[in-house]
C-alpha cells in the first residue's frame, strides 16, 4: 500500500451541527476542526527539522554476508550460526495495567473531566524521568502486580532530551543517566514489565548535527539496553521514530548499534499520529534490515496507537502538536498473525498536551481537556467501543 493512501488528509466532519448534538448527549464539548485542502504526504514540520539535524551516517554495523548451510543454520564467514531463539510475545496472554492513580489523569478528574474518567480505563504507559523517585516507581509496579496486570514504563531522561524543544530536560551527564537506569532496573526487581527506551532519542541522533555526537548518544542507549536486559522478565523496546523520520536502513543501523539484538525490539509512532498499516509495513522493513545486519537477531515491534485513529493532520507548521480532528486508535494489547508485530500500546496519554505550541495550550505532558474531549467524541461517533 502506498504512503499516499495511508496519509489521509484531514477533513472536517460533514455535519458539525449533528456532531455537536451527539457530543452534548454524551456530556462532552465539541471543538470543530478547521477544514484543510488535501495535501501530498510528506514528513511533519517537526520531523523534517529533526531529520535535518540528525546525521544520516552514524556508527552503524556493516552487513555480514550470510549463507544457508541447511536445517535453518546460517554460515557467516564460514562459521555456522544458529538461528535466533524463538521468544514468546511478552504481551500475549497478559492484560496491560490501567493506572487509576496516574498523575495527569487524577488532576484532570478533579476538574470533573468526563473524558479523563473514560480514557483512564484504557491501559497506558507510565512515563518516568529524573524527578521520579524509586519509591514512586516501585509503588506503580507493585499496584500492577497486585492487580495481576502487566505494567509498562517509558524511560524519558536521556541527556539532551528532545534537543531542547517542548519536552526538553533529562540528565546532565551520561554517568547520571546510567546510574538512574540501574536504579530503574533494580526497582523493577524481576517483575514482568514492558520498558520503552527513550522516545525520539535514536531518531533525533545528535542535537548538534555531528556524527561523533550521534554515535555517542547511540552508544549511551546501548549501555542502557545492556543494563535493562540483564533481567529476562523485562521486555525492552527501543524507540525507532516512525515511517517518515528515518529510512528502514538508517533505523536498522542505529538500532543494531544500540543493541536492539539484545532487546525484545522497538517501538514506532510514539506520541504521533501515523496510520497503523503504514507503521506496520515500515516496521517489517526495519526488522528485515536488522536481520541483514545481524543474522541471529529476532527483533519485534509495537505501535503506539493512542492517537492514530484518523491518521496524521495535514502537513503544516506544528502539525504534530495537538492537531485537531484526531481520533483514538486501536486498543492496546497483543496481536497475532502479523510477522514482527507484538501488538499495540498506548504509550502517549491521549489527553496530554504535546506542548504549549499555540496561545492557551498547556505545556507538554499536562492535561489538555478540550483536546481530550474532542478526540473522545470523534472516536465514539465511529462506533468504537472503549472499556
Amino acid at each position: 500500500m502506498s504512503r499516499v493512501l495511508l496519509h489521509r488528509p484531514h477533513r472536517p466532519l460533514a455535519r458539525a451541527a449533528t456532531v455537536a448534538v451527539l457530543a452534548t448527549a454524551l456530556g462532552l464539548p465539541f471543538v470543530p476542526s478547521v477544514a484543510a485542502a488535501p495535501t501530498a504526504p510528506r514528513p511533519t514540520a517537526a520531523a523534517a527539522v529533526r531529520a535535518t539535524v540528525a546525521v544520516r551516517a552514524t556508527a552503524g554495523v556493516r552487513p555480514v554476508a550470510a549463507a544457508r548451510t541447511g536445517a535453518g543454520v546460517r554460515s557467516v564467514r564460514g562459521v555456522a550460526v544458529a538461528p535466533a531463539p524463538v521468544r514468546p510475545n511478552p504481551l500475549l496472554g497478559r492484560s496491560l495495567y490501567a493506572d487509576s492513580q496516574d498523575w495527569s489523569t487524577t488532576q484532570a478528574m478533579r476538574t470533573g473531566s468526563l473524558s479523563a474518567a473514560r480514557l483512564a480505563r484504557v491501559p497506558q504507559a507510565k512515563w518516568i524521568g529524573p524527578e521520579d523517585q524509586p519509591a514512586w516507581i516501585a509503588d506503580y509496579l507493585g499496584r500492577a502486580q497486585a492487580a495481576g496486570r502487566l505494567p509498562s514504563l517509558v524511560l524519558y531522561a536521556v541527556p539532551g532530551r528532545d534537543c531542547g524543544s517542548y519536552s526538553a530536560g533529562g540528565f546532565t551527564t551520561d554517568a547520571q543517566y546510567l546510574a538512574w537506569v540501574r536504579m530503574v532496573r533494580q526497582t523493577i526487581a524481576g517483575r514482568p514489565t514492558v520498558v520503552v527506551v527513550e522516545p525520539d532519542a535514536l531518531a533525533q541522533g545528535s542535537c548538534s548535527g555531528r556524527a561523533a555526537d550521534t554515535a555517542a548518544r547511540v552508544a549511551l542507549l546501548a549501555q542502557a539496553v545492556d543494563i535493562l536486559t540483564r533481567d529476562a522478565t523485562t521486555a525492552v523496546y527501543l524507540d525507532a521514530g516512525h515511517e517518515w523520520w528515518m529510512s528502514a536502513a538508517t533505523a536498522a543501523s542505529r538500532l543494531v548499534a544500540a543493541h536492539v539484538q539484545k532487546a525484545r525490539g522497538f517501538t514506532l509512532d510514539v506520541s504521533n499520529f501515523y496510520a497503523t498499516a503504514g507503521e506496520v509495513a515500515y516496521g517489517q522493513k526495519v526488522v528485515a534490515a536488522v536481520r541483514a545486519l545481524v543474522p541471529t537477531a529476532d527483533p519485534h515491534f509495537v505501535v503506539d496507537t493512542s492517537r492514530n485513529g484518523n491518521g496524521p493532520a495535514p502537513t503544516g507548521p506544528l502539525d504534530w502538536c495537538n492537531p485537531s480532528g484526531r481520533r483514538l486508535g486501536a486498543l492496546p494489547g497483543a496481536t497475532t498473525g502479523t510477522p514482527g508485530l507484538d501488538g499495540y500500546l498506548w504509550v502517549k496519554h491521549p489527553g496530554e498536551s504535546d506542548g504549549a505550541c499555540r496561545p492557551g495550550e498547556p505545556g507538554s505532558g499536562q492535561w489538555y481537556g478540550a483536546w481530550a474531549d474532542d478526540v473522545l467524541v470523534r472516536t465514539l461517533l465511529t462506533g468504537a467501543v472503549l472499556p
